[in-house]
């Protein structure tokens, strides 16, 4: 029988691998778009999807 702490680990992981797949496309959009011409908005992307893959993956380890 499956447990409700499966389910919420088996949704847990599901999304932190959408994380990680949402900050894979952004980091190729990034690798493709010139930062210097969008400098502040590319240092705040820049920092929120490595916020992203590091969450994704501690959350992966969980």
């Amino acid at each position: 029988m499956v447990s409700a702490r499966n389910v919420l680990r088996l949704v847990i992981k599901t999304v932190a691998g959408l994380l990680l797949i949402g900050s894979a496309i952004i980091a190729y959009n990034l690798s493709t778009t010139p930062l210097a011409s969008i400098p502040v908005i590319g240092t705040l992307t820049v920092f929120f999807t490595a916020l992203l893959v590091i969450s994704a993956v501690l959350i992966l380890i969980y």
